[in-house]
């Protein structure tokens, strides 16, 4: 919880000493307006993105149905027909839809598993994302209005060895947000996930049949933006609204196998475990698919 404190107290320890010194001492009304208001949405958006489901995958129902059926087919030779059933995780004994991942904090699946983040202290997923992008823009903003007011009011009033030490930390935060901001809005942009981001090589899903970098779900900025503002509605409604939107993709793929919807790239057996995804595994479609 370090991240999250330090998050906490510096933002309110910056408020205060905009409210007691810099706002009388240079006002500037707009300016206040402009802080004060992003200032309350950067926390409400925070602690709404702490405290949210960031998008588990229901354990009963399709998901365990389909975990199920899935051994079930295996189990009695058909194995063909598994493959078709996709990724298990045996933790969370689901067939995991596709762009999810197991988290190992929440011991869960989690639709659009996007990462651990230490500042919000909980997972960020589907159902979170939104606000946290929204809440780091805020934060940004946040940020960027106390650093221009107390650079002012150092060169124009007192060098006080107390503002230029915040100064400096709000300096460190400004570019912190500024390159937070660039790299989610640039997977927002894209239509991936940190978790794509950083395992481009991993999933099949993000490649073509020649093994070069293709994303299935990127339909352009407009309807990326459009998916990132409604993925979380989505996968509330279906958790495998991106298995089948990967499924469709797949029928004009020319010459494609059709082996398996849900396919992670993981080097592992149906009825195996995988430690790196958490009890998570591939089909056997998924291991020659790959290599």
């Amino acid at each position: 919880k370090v991240f999250l404190i330090f998050f906490l107290v510096n933002s309110v320890l910056t408020a205060v000493v905009y409210v007691l010194k810099l706002s009388p001492a240079l006002n500037q009304p707009v300016l206040d307006a402009v802080f004060f208001t992003c200032f309350v949405f950067m926390h409400v958006l925070h602690a709404f993105t702490c405290f949210a489901d960031p998008g588990k995958v229901p354990t009963e129902g399709k998901p365990h149905d389909l975990y199920r059926k899935a051994l079930e087919l295996a189990a009695s030779g058909r194995v063909d027909e598994a493959e078709e059933i996709g990724a298990l995780c045996h933790t969370c004994r689901i067939a995991r839809p596709l762009r999810s991942k197991h988290c190992q904090v929440l011991k869960r699946c989690v639709s659009n598993f996007d990462h651990n983040c230490p500042y919000v202290h909980n997972t960020v997923g589907a159902r979170n994302y939104r606000s946290f992008v929204i809440f780091m823009l805020f934060g940004w903003a946040a940020i960027s209005v106390p650093l221009y007011v107390t650079g002012v009011y150092l060169l124009t009033i007192h060098r006080d060895p107390g503002l230029i030490a915040m100064f400096v930390d709000l300096c460190f935060c400004e570019l912190f947000a500024v390159l937070m901001n660039y790299y989610h809005f640039t997977l927002v942009l894209r239509n991936l996930t940190t978790n794509e981001q950083m395992h481009l090589t991993r999933y099949i899903y993000l490649r073509d049949d020649l093994g070069k970098f293709k994303n299935a779900f990127s339909t352009g900025i407009v309807g990326n933006l459009l998916d990132f503002w409604q993925r979380g509605a989505r996968t509330r409604e279906n958790p495998y609204y991106y298995s089948d939107w990967f499924a469709s993709t797949l029928k004009g793929r020319k010459g494609h196998d059709g082996g398996g919807i849900a396919l992670t790239g993981i080097n592992a057996s149906l009825l195996g475990t995988d430690e790196e995804e958490g009890g998570c595994t591939a089909t056997p479609a998924a291991r020659k698919h790959k290599h």
